[in-house]
C-alpha cells in the first residue's frame, strides 16, 4: 500500500532520517513508473516529483518532456513540466559545462565582492549547441542565460550578472512557481543588490521599472518599497523617490517595524540632503 509513502517520506526527513529517505524516494519512483495515468498524474505526486531529482534517462522524465500537458493540469500550474526540464538542463549540462557546482554564493551586507573578481566568459555559442543537441530552442536559449547567471554569480562579476538577470525578466517575466530566482522575493532581493552594486542608469532604470510591477502586486511591504524609492533615487528621479520611501517610512510605522523606521527615517534625511544612500 503506496497510499502513505508520502507522509512517511515526509517524516524521515523531518526527523533527519536521510538513508531511509533515500530508500523511500527510490521505491516510490519504482512504483510511479508502473502506475496507471489516474494513480500517476495527481497533485501530490507532481509535488513529489518536483522535489526530487529526476534525471533526463528517467522513465518518469517523459512525464514533462516532450509533452507535460497532463503534469501541468494535475498539478495546476502553467509551465510546470517546462520549469522541471530546464532543471534537468542546467544540473546536466549547463553546470557541468561551465564546471560550476550548484551552491550558495557568500555576500557581503554592503555589496561588496567578497573574493576576486573574474570577468572572463564561457563559450556560450558551444553551450547553446550542447543544449540544443538535444532539446528544442528555447531550453538552450534559457539554459545559456541559466549559465550566465550562475556564472557571472559565481566570479562576481556584478554588472555582468545583473544584466542578464534583467534579461530573465524581460524574458520570462516573474517566476510564481516560489523556486526559482525570479520568485517574488529573489526579484527584491537582487534588485536590492543591484542598487548597491551598479552605476549604470540604464540597468537602474530597468530594475526600478521591475520594482515598480512588483510593489504594484504587493503593496504593503514597505522595504520593497525601500528598494524601488532607492533605486529612483540612484538613477536620478530625486522627487519619485523621495515619495516612495515616505510611503515606506509610513507603512513600517503602521506596523510598528522600529528598525525599518529608523533606517527609512535616515536615507529620506540623505535624499533630501542630496547625499548617497548606498
Amino acid at each position: 500500500d503506496y497510499s502513505r509513502v508520502l507522509y512517511m517520506i515526509r517524516s524521515a526527513r523531518e526527523l533527519g532520517k536521510v538513508d531511509f529517505e533515500k530508500l523511500l524516494i527510490e521505491d516510490y519512483c519504482k512504483y510511479l513508473e508502473g502506475a496507471n495515468e489516474q494513480q500517476l498524474y495527481t497533485k501530490e505526486n507532481m509535488q513529489f516529483l518536483n522535489e526530487v531529482e529526476i534525471k533526463s534517462d528517467d522513465k518518469l522524465f517523459a512525464l514533462f518532456y516532450p509533452n507535460g500537458k497532463k503534469a501541468d493540469k494535475a498539478i495546476g500550474k502553467k509551465g510546470f513540466s517546462e520549469r522541471m526540464v530546464h532543471r534537468v538542463v542546467l544540473r546536466e549540462i549547463v553546470l557541468p559545462f561551465l564546471q560550476l557546482k550548484p551552491r550558495q554564493m557568500p555576500i557581503r551586507l554592503d555589496g561588496k565582492a567578497v573574493g576576486p573578481v573574474d570577468s572572463s566568459e564561457a563559450n556560450w555559442s558551444l553551450l547553446y549547441k550542447k543544449i540544443r543537441a538535444k532539446y528544442p530552442d528555447e531550453y538552450a536559449r534559457r539554459g545559456v542565460l541559466n549559465g550566465k547567471i550562475n556564472w557571472y554569480e559565481q566570479n562576481e562579476n556584478f554588472p555582468a550578472y545583473y544584466s542578464a538577470y534583467i534579461q530573465k525578466l524581460e524574458w520570462y517575466g516573474f517566476d510564481s512557481s516560489g523556486t526559482g530566482n525570479t520568485f517574488y522575493p529573489n526579484v527584491n532581493h537582487n534588485c536590492w543588490f543591484l542598487f548597491l552594486r551598479v552605476n549604470d542608469k540604464a540597468l537602474l532604470n530597468k530594475a526600478a521599472k521591475w520594482m515598480e510591477r512588483l510593489i504594484a502586486k504587493f503593496p504593503e511591504d514597505p522595504t520593497w518599497i525601500d528598494t524601488y524609492a532607492n533605486l529612483l533615487y540612484k538613477s536620478g528621479d530625486k522627487r519619485n523617490a523621495i515619495l516612495w520611501e515616505e510611503k515606506a517610512l509610513k507603512l513600517a510605522t503602521e506596523k510598528g517595524w522600529q528598525d525599518e523606521n529608523e533606517t527609512f527615517t535616515e536615507i529620506l534625511m540623505k535624499m533630501r540632503n542630496n547625499l548617497p544612500t548606498w
